[in-house]
C-alpha cells in the first residue's frame, strides 16, 4: 500500500482515537439488503453487474452534544450478481453469467457537531477509509480492488425519535486493481490504476423509539479509464494493451440498525 494511503488512514484513525472517550461511546450494529450496480464503459458491449448483496454494519460515534466528534464506520458485504458483457480477448462475443462479490469497508471520521436547540444535531463530516472488494467472475478469473477514499458531507439526526439524513461527496484518492491476469494465461500481472473521480452519497432514515432505526442509503464510486498495460496471452502468443475501462459503482441499500447506549 502506498505511503499516501497509509499516511491518510493513520491520520484519520489517530484523529478519531483522540476524540473517542470509551465511556461516552455509542455503538450501532445493523444488517440489510443492498442492490449492487457496476458498469464498465466498453465497446461494442457494455459490461454490467447487477444484483443483491447482504451487508452487515458496525458504527461507533462519540456521544457529544457539540464540538469535535470522532466516529468509525465499518461493514462487511457479499453476494452473487448477474454479469452481462463480453470475452476479454474477443469483445464481440457476448457473455452472460454470475459474479460473486465480497468485501469490507473501514472508515475513520472526524465531525464538527452543532446543536440545534437541543432537538437535533448537525454534523460537518470529514472521513478517510479503505474499501476492499473481490469480483470472482469464474473459478479462475477474479479481480481485487483496494480503494482509499475521502468523504466530505453534512449530516443531521434528531435527539431521540425522529428523522435523520445526510449528503456529500466521495473521492477515491488511491486506486489499485489486481486483475490476476497470470491466472488466466498471461505472461505477467500488471497492476491497474483506475482514474479518480468525485461521486455522491446520501442517506435518509428514521430513529424509532430506542433502540431501532431504519436507513435508506445511496453510495457510489466513479473511476475514469486506467493507463494501459502491455501483456501477452501465452496460449495464443498474442500481445496487446489492456486497461480498466471507465467504471461506475452504485450501491442502494436499506439497513436496520440497533443502538447500544
Amino acid at each position: 500500500m502506498k505511503s499516501s494511503l497509509r499516511n491518510a488512514l493513520i491520520f484519520a484513525l489517530a484523529a478519531t482515537a483522540l476524540h473517542m472517550p470509551a465511556a461516552h461511546a455509542q455503538w450501532r450494529l445493523g444488517i440489510g439488503p443492498e442492490y449492487f450496480d457496476w458498469k464498465e464503459d466498453t465497446t461494442p458491449r457494455q459490461v454490467t453487474e447487477k444484483g443483491p448483496l447482504l451487508s452487515g454494519w458496525a458504527e461507533y460515534t462519540q456521544r457529544r452534544d457539540a464540538g469535535l466528534v470522532g466516529a468509525y464506520r465499518g461493514r462487511l458485504y457479499g453476494g452473487q450478481v448477474e454479469y452481462e458483457g463480453s470475452l476479454l480477448l474477443s469483445p464481440n462475443v457476448p457473455v452472460s453469467g454470475n459474479t460473486r462479490i465480497s468485501g469490507m469497508t473501514h472508515e475513520g471520521q472526524l465531525r464538527r457537531r452543532f446543536d440545534v436547540h437541543g432537538m437535533r444535531s448537525v454534523d460537518l463530516v470529514a472521513g478517510a477509509g479503505i474499501d476492499i472488494w473481490l469480483r470472482e467472475l469464474s473459478a479462475r478469473q477474479k479481480e481485487r480492488y483496494v480503494i482509499g477514499f475521502a468523504r466530505f458531507g453534512v449530516e443531521t439526526e434528531a435527539r431521540g425519535q425522529g428523522w435523520m439524513a445526510g449528503i456529500g461527496l466521495k473521492y477515491p484518492f488511491y486506486t489499485h486493481e489486481n486483475a490476476h491476469l497470470e491466472d488466466i494465461g498471461f505472461d505477467r500481472n500488471p497492476v491497474f490504476k483506475p482514474g479518480r473521480e468525485i461521486s455522491p452519497y446520501a442517506h435518509v432514515g428514521y430513529q424509532f423509539a430506542d433502540p431501532v432505526s431504519i436507513v435508506l442509503y445511496l453510495d457510489s464510486f466513479k473511476f475514469s479509464q486506467s493507463p494501459s498495460q502491455e501483456a501477452t496471452y501465452l496460449p495464443l502468443n498474442q500481445t496487446g494493451s489492456y486497461y480498466q475501462p471507465a467504471s461506475t459503482l452504485y450501491r442502494i441499500g436499506l439497513k436496520l440498525m440497533y443502538q447500544f447506549r
